[in-house]
């Protein structure tokens, strides 16, 4: 009888032990990002949620934080026309997925927010961000709506005057911001950051 009591004990310590070690693990994430990463500063300040303000995609459909519930949302801001960083970084962007397997890739969606609405049409931000990966959305807003998300990211931007063709150059802001599948801010990239960087972290965040 006393054997069976310490067998029974013995297996109810192990089961606990193997308990306490699942939590640990469970809360426990040694990953280092290569990214900024975006700290929780309490309950009562919760990281910045992902707003689109009514962009339209190259459908002419309006595109909302909830249609990408559950992803990983890699959101920069940028125009068709922009000589050497915007497509620099979709280029980036795009060999990023190619690294990824197709689960993992297929939960990161990728939106280019222009910031040149005069120029950049909803047709032509569909064309221009398929042209570096299919799987790209761009997104147009006009107005208060793009003063409003140029305010709440952060995104500075100055017209530069126009040459004699009419073409001028749009000065803004580069960062790369990465939503985690809740909606929230979870790191912020730059079009500086490596291709290993970026698919370190993304394969992390999404996996």
């Amino acid at each position: 009888m006393r054997g069976s009591r310490l067998l029974a004990l013995i297996a109810a310590i192990a089961v606990l032990a193997l308990g306490v070690t699942i939590v640990v693990q469970g809360y426990t994430d040694n990953y280092q990002y290569h990214l900024t990463r975006v700290d929780d500063a309490g309950a009562e300040a919760p990281r910045p949620g992902l707003k689109l303000y009514g962009a339209k995609d190259s459908d002419g459909n309006v595109r909302r934080a909830a249609d990408y519930q559950g992803d990983v949302v890699v959101l920069y801001a940028g125009y068709t026309h922009c000589p050497n960083v915007c497509p620099t970084t979709l280029a980036k962007l795009h060999a990023v997925r190619s690294k990824l397997s197709n689960d993992v890739a297929s939960r990161i969606k990728v939106l280019f927010v222009s910031v040149d609405p005069k120029r950049d049409t909803e047709h032509g931000l569909g064309e221009y961000v398929a042209a570096f990966d299919r799987s790209f959305t761009g997104l147009r807003l006009t107005g208060d709506a793009l003063e409003r998300f140029e305010s709440h990211f952060n995104v500075d931007v100055t017209y530069g005057k126009p040459d004699d063709q009419g073409d001028y150059v749009v000065n803004h802001s580069g960062a790369v911001y990465i939503f985690g599948p809740k909606g929230q801010l979870q790191l912020i990239g730059s079009p500086a950051d490596s291709v290993e960087d970026l698919t370190a972290d993304l394969r992390h965040l999404a996996g």
